[in-house]
């Protein structure tokens, strides 16, 4: 209301009573209470952890997605390889899955049809392949390199070969070598000379209980049949006392017809005295006696045996 006389400003300011109204009861309100451009700038904060959450559970929901793709993946691969393997067995193969990879190997055109030939003939050399079953013939001397996992046997191919071409893959991570792994050595002429071969190593492969018997099949049925194999190095590392598993090898692979040759390696990273004592705890733990073929002490990182080992290899190879 108002009185004869008196003007109220808000009605002058077209201001109406409702209006008025809500302005009293704003304020009101209790000290601390939102305003109105608070309560925007809190519905703003909230909108955005809102739409931060809702991305979040997309890409939860894509991550799982992902999983769910990668072990459907893995099991229809596993059950392959188990049908595969299983065909291989009905068919009187090993059972070892043959390997996936594009196979560079291709027989030689040319062969020297030498029995024996000097190290400082070899010119070059070259990936033969990877292989479990069906090993194609070489038509020259094979010399395998066997021996625990990371023993070294991929440095020791390396420095037999005499060559600054690193043919053979080195890795810190043992048991990666599963398949039989072959180089091919050649002279200027581009005629093959022998074949390295590399063999899978035991002890810390980090493979199933089905793939290691696999990769026991395969290595019986090279070691025991193969023509073109002359001689197998038993590689120990020189760093070790003897191992139960380096010392059942050595009996396993004497029962076959291939000639062996037991090689301590890296001899670098021992001094005499550490080297002389396990060299010597191994012989009497393998129960080597005089007749036997002397051990030869090798290093890859400066070379020593290396002579020593090729002049074995010869030897071998002269004698089939």
């Amino acid at each position: 209301r108002t009185m004869i006389g008196f003007v109220n400003p808000l009605a002058a300011c077209g201001i109406t009573d409702a209006r008025r109204r809500s302005m009293i009861c704003s304020a009101k309100k209790p000290r601390g209470f939102l305003t109105d451009g608070k309560d925007e700038e809190l519905e703003r904060i909230a909108s955005e952890w809102r739409k931060k959450q809702k991305r979040q559970e997309e890409k939860k929901t894509i991550k799982k997605g992902k999983e769910e793709k990668l072990a459907s993946q893995q099991a229809n691969r596993s059950a392959d390889k188990k049908k595969r393997n299983s065909s291989a067995m009905r068919n009187g193969g090993s059972g070892a899955v043959p390997t996936s990879r594009k196979n560079p190997y291709v027989e030689p055109a040319k062969s020297s049809g030498r029995t024996t030939f000097k190290p400082e003939e070899v010119a070059g050399v070259r990936f033969g392949g990877s292989f479990t079953i069906d090993i194609p013939r070489t038509r020259v001397p094979e010399i395998a390199f066997i021996g625990r996992s990371n023993v070294g046997k991929s440095s020791t191919i390396n420095c037999l070969t005499g060559l600054k071409k690193k043919v053979a893959k080195t890795s810190k991570q043992p048991g990666r070598t599963q398949q039989i792994n072959f180089f091919i050595l050649s002279d200027a002429e581009e005629q093959d000379l022998a074949t390295l071969v590399d063999l899978p190593g035991y002890g810390f492969a980090k493979i199933g209980m089905e793939d290691q018997r696999s990769v026991e099949v395969f290595l019986e049925r090279y070691l025991s049949d193969r023509e073109e194999l002359k001689l197998v190095a038993i590689l120990i590392d020189s760093r070790r006392e003897p191992q139960a598993t380096d010392l059942a090898l050595l009996n396993s692979i004497r029962q076959f017809p291939c000639k062996t040759q037991i090689v301590m390696t890296k001899i670098d990273l021992m001094t005499p005295s550490n080297l002389s004592k396990n060299a010597q705890a191994f012989a009497e733990a393998a129960g080597l006696t005089d007749d036997d073929e002397d051990l030869i002490f090798f290093s890859a990182v400066t070379g020593q045996g290396r002579g020593l080992l090729w002049q074995a290899a010869q030897e071998a190879i002269a004698m089939s």
